[in-house]
């Protein structure tokens, strides 16, 4: 999907596996290289749950059936690969991934029904709120407790904290950046090789 691109950090490509398999794969030493120019990147690896404002060790992605890697050609906005999960959608709010993150984080009024907090106001306030919106401002109304539900809870990282262990909790979808400056897909007539670690062509793309 789209390696048409000009601009890096809109360029990428999609590696699925097939949902028939009944195996997983390790991408460690895979690459994507171009038939025709010999261009190629490396598949980083990732990070397997984002951590905001502290350092995320990454490791070699493993895919399972039917999961699937968005390589970007560019750097990362938030500067690191990751797996999407039901909170990475805060990630939207700031910065512009392409393809955009899916917003499947929980609502704000979802939230709110799991609190101790019992207000019209914080409840009314609670459903105005976008999904995976991060409020920058609390309005002056709101009671110290709504208050702290808002800036607590309401933002990525507590998201995280109350969902990181439901089912469902991570995406199918791992969003790679290879960091390079310059776009690396030809517009037509390009054929992408995906090789794995031992340089064998595992699956071949013509447009």
């Amino acid at each position: 999907s789209d390696p048409t691109k000009d601009d890096p950090s809109k360029e990428y490509v999609n590696i699925r596996m097939s949902p028939l398999t009944t195996e997983s794969v390790s991408l460690a030493g895979w690459s994507v290289v171009s038939k025709e120019t010999g261009k190629g990147v490396r598949i980083p690896e990732g990070t397997a749950l984002p951590k905001a404002g502290r350092v995320n060790v990454s490791s070699s992605v493993t895919l399972s059936s039917g999961e699937e890697i968005i390589l970007a050609t560019g750097s990362s906005p938030i500067g690191i690969s990751f797996r999407e999960n039901m909170c990475t959608g805060y990630f939207e709010q700031h910065q512009d991934f392409s393809p955009s993150l899916s917003l499947s984080c929980p609502s704000a009024y979802s939230e709110y029904t799991r609190t101790n907090i019992d207000e019209s106001d914080c409840e009314y306030f609670s459903r105005t709120v976008s999904q995976c919106n991060a409020v920058r401002r609390v309005p002056d109304d709101l009671s110290s407790s709504c208050e702290a539900f808002v800036e607590e809870v309401l933002t990525y990282e507590g998201c995280v904290e109350r969902h990181q262990n439901d089912a469902g909790f991570y995406s199918s979808t791992w969003r790679l950046f290879a960091g390079e400056r310059k776009e690396l897909w030809r517009d037509t007539r390009e054929t992408l090789l995906l090789l794995d670690g031992e340089g064998r062509v595992v699956d071949a793309f013509s447009y």
